[in-house]
C-alpha cells in the first residue's frame, strides 16, 4: 500500500482528491491536515476514520512516514511545502 497524506481539506480535496485516493486500491489515506481541525476531522470520517489528524503540514510530515503527499492548497501556499517533500521522503502532487 502507498501511504498518502492530504494537506488541505477544503471543497477541492473533498470533491476531487479524497474520492480519487479512496477509489485507488493501492492508496491508503494515512494522514490528514487542515488549519481548521473540524475540516480535517470531517474528511477523516469520510475516509473511514483516518486517525492521524494534524493542523500544520510540518506536523503531518513529522508525524508519519508517508510515500506521497497531496497538496490541496492554493498555489501561493502550496509552494511553501513542495520544497520540503523530498527531504521528508515523500512524493508531492498538487
Amino acid at each position: 500500500m502507498i501511504s498518502v497524506g492530504l494537506i488541505g481539506c477544503g471543497a477541492i480535496a473533498e470533491s476531487g482528491h479524497l474520492p480519487m485516493i479512496l477509489q485507488h486500491g493501492k492508496f491508503r489515506l494515512a494522514a490528514v491536515c487542515d488549519v481548521d481541525s473540524r475540516r480535517a476531522e470531517s474528511l477523516s470520517q469520510q475516509a473511514g476514520g483516518c486517525t492521524n489528524l494534524q493542523t500544520t503540514g510540518r506536523e503531518l510530515l513529522a508525524s508519519e512516514k508517508l510515500d506521497a503527499v497531496v497538496l490541496a492548497l492554493p498555489p501561493e501556499v502550496s509552494s511553501r511545502y513542495r520544497s520540503g517533500m523530498p527531504a521528508a521522503g515523500a512524493c508531492c502532487s498538487r
